[in-house]
This record gives structure tokens, sequence and C-alpha cells, in this order.
């Protein structure tokens, strides 16, 4: 009995295998531009000649058609920018300047906030801040002594 169970188990696990291994070919399938791709590096290799001439050849390939693409370009684009000759006093200063004139632009702003906050904005008079903690006038501090 058990001979048989294992017998079919055996068989079924055999065909799923084989069904699986029927849809392989055991060769990849590559597209088309990988292939051609492919092609031109095998056949660069093959052609021979030193690689400062191909690299030479291919930088004057690629400059014509730079000054091809321009040339067509510069027929089709009719606008040019103005472009101010003038730098802004900003961008002739050097990092550190700059920075420094950050430095003293941010404490400008603070001196201002801490006044703003000591005044009343509607009246632009001192806010009343009582003093607290003083002894009487007259009196020594036990503190001080």
């Amino acid at each position: 009995m058990m001979d048989k169970k294992d017998e079919i188990v055996r068989t079924k696990s055999a065909s799923r295998v084989r069904a699986e291994i029927d849809g392989c070919t055991f060769e990849p399938k590559i597209n088309k531009l990988s292939e051609r791709i492919a092609t031109e590096k095998n056949q660069n290799r093959t052609s021979g000649g030193k690689v400062y001439d191909k690299l030479y050849n291919l930088h004057k390939a690629k400059e014509a058609y730079k000054e091809a693409i321009s040339r067509h370009l510069d027929d089709e684009c009719t606008f040019t920018p103005s472009i101010n000759s003038h730098q802004s006093p900003v961008t002739r200063m050097s990092f550190e300047e700059r920075n420094k004139k950050f430095v003293q632009r941010s404490k400008k702003i603070e001196e201002y906030n801490k006044h703003k906050e000591r005044y009343d904005p509607k009246t632009g008079k001192p806010l009343f801040q009582p003093q607290t903690g003083r002894a009487p006038a007259g009196e020594v501090s036990r503190t001080s002594i």
C-alpha cells in the first residue's frame, strides 16, 4: 500500500518537473536593440586600428553633428535674451564679505525685534515693566551682605 502511494507521488512530481522543463529552451531571448549593440561592439573590436584613431574619429563625428545641429537651430531660433553686462554688487563680493554682511544684518534685525518688544506699537512708549524682588528704599538686602 505504501509502495503504491510512493509510486504515485513520484510519477506526479516527475510529470510536474517535465512540464516545467518543456517550456525551457535554454536559449536567452535578446531584444533587437541589444543584439545590434553587441554586434557593433564586436565589429569595433575586430576591425583593428588604434584606439586613439577611433577616439579621434568619434570626436570628429560628434563635432560635425553638433555643428550641423547648431546651424539648424540658428535658423529656427530667433530669440536672443538681453544679458545685463553689469554684475550686482553681491556677485562681486567674496564669500567672507557676504557672510559678514549677513551677520551684521542679522544683528540689526535682532536689535530691532528686541526694541520692538520693549515698546508699545500703537503709542511708541515703553511698556510697563515692574521691578520685583527689591528691598524697600533705605534697607540693605540681606543677600548683599
